[in-house]
């Protein structure tokens, strides 16, 4: 039974780490000396000042993309992946702008209720991305699933510490 609990939650960890972005789960263990959390693993470059959340988004899928090693046969399930991420990303901005227009003039009940959309709305955007992300993981090889188990179980860790979620 643990085993198989283990077997379901990577990809669903997976898919919450790309949409929620955190910058931490990109550096991977043995990053070398003078690299930041945000920057890609193995890389050893600091997370650039001034870099749009875009940029960074941009960043990381480059970098997980070259983590995973997705091959050839592998880029038709990532592009679409890819595809998810962007336009999740797009509705989260969209989303953060009319709270922040809107933050001023709302009362304590008006500001949960926008709350509580803004999650039903991420629950949405982790569910699209499990749909996604499940048949690339599908077709990893026991290699590419175990770098995607180790990615997650470090970024569930840094969770627990109190990491940032970044983004």
């Amino acid at each position: 039974m643990r085993r198989s609990l283990r077997f379901l939650a990577a990809p669903a960890l997976l898919a919450v780490l790309l949409a929620l972005g955190p910058a931490q789960a990109w550096s991977a263990p043995s990053a070398p000396a003078g690299a930041d959390a945000s920057s890609p693993p193995g890389t050893g470059q600091k997370a650039k000042p001034g870099q749009s959340r875009a940029e960074r988004m941009e960043r990381r899928i480059a970098a997980l993309h070259e983590r995973l090693h997705i091959t050839p046969a592998q880029e038709p399930q990532w592009q679409q992946l890819v595809r998810i991420l962007r336009e999740n990303a797009q509705g989260r901005d969209e989303a953060q702008r009319q709270v922040a227009t809107r933050l001023g003039s709302l009362n304590a009940a008006e500001g949960v209720q926008m709350y509580a959309q803004a999650i039903e709305q991420r629950a949405q955007a982790a569910q699209r991305l499990a749909v996604a992300f499940q048949p690339l993981y599908d077709s990893f090889s026991a290699e590419q699933k175990r770098t995607a188990d180790e990615v997650f179980r470090n970024y569930v860790e840094r969770l627990d510490r109190g990491g940032r979620r970044g983004g």
